[in-house]
């Protein structure tokens, strides 16, 4: 999963003539509460669990103490922005686990912005590298979720009283592909009195 790389690649679907992505094992539904629980496991893992540190990592905005550097905050716009049109199947029909069923797709972009405190983008750039990783690669599958680009890693030290503090930025733009589905029913049989050649029927 290269920087940059065609969202399609990845199962996403393009304005017209879209393929259905597959469905993954933990796809976000909830956007608010879901994007965020998949950067933060996306960072805990690559980081604290296979990094072999102890970082917290905490969500901007929030009226919290500030934790002992080093630590990483993530910050994003709730607002999603919609890439395209939405795609919808046709309804399944009378031999599927639910008739009638109808999957509505569409594709969305948003802007994280990840900082390092304490740190001087050593972190950062791991997150990066690891969209390399096949394992990594499932992970973001399986949330419908691609890495599509990112700017370089920013060293925005800052003083505090007396002293500076080192600190890191990075802005990365996902994409984001949900599933929407509708069931708009099912008729099985269909009365209908008429007349053909003179014969009711």
């Amino acid at each position: 999963m290269a920087l940059g790389q065609d969202l399609a690649t990845f199962g996403f679907i393009p304005a017209s003539g879209y393929t259905p992505p597959e469905t993954g094992q933990h796809p976000i539904t909830n956007f608010n509460n879901d994007f965020y629980e998949f950067l933060y496991d996306w960072i805990n893992k690559v980081i604290n669990i296979d990094g072999g540190e102890n970082i917290i990592i905490i969500q901007s905005h929030q009226n919290t103490p500030i934790p002992e550097y080093p630590y990483i905050t993530i910050e994003y716009n709730p607002n999603k922005e919609k890439i395209g049109r939405s795609g919808k199947t046709e309804p399944a029909g009378d031999t599927a686990e639910e008739p009638g069923l109808v999957k509505i797709y569409g594709m969305y972009q948003n802007r994280v912005e990840i900082r390092e405190t304490g740190g001087d983008g050593d972190r950062l750039q791991a997150l990066l590298d690891s969209i390399e990783r096949t394992e990594i690669q499932d992970f973001f599958n399986q949330a419908n979720v691609a890495l599509y680009d990112s700017e370089p890693i920013q060293s925005i030290p800052r003083l505090d009283g007396k002293e500076w503090i080192r600190e890191a930025v990075v802005e990365i733009l996902f994409g984001i592909s949900s599933v929407i589905e509708e069931n708009t029913g099912w008729v099985e049989t269909v009365n209908y009195e008429g007349t053909i050649g003179g014969k009711t029927i």
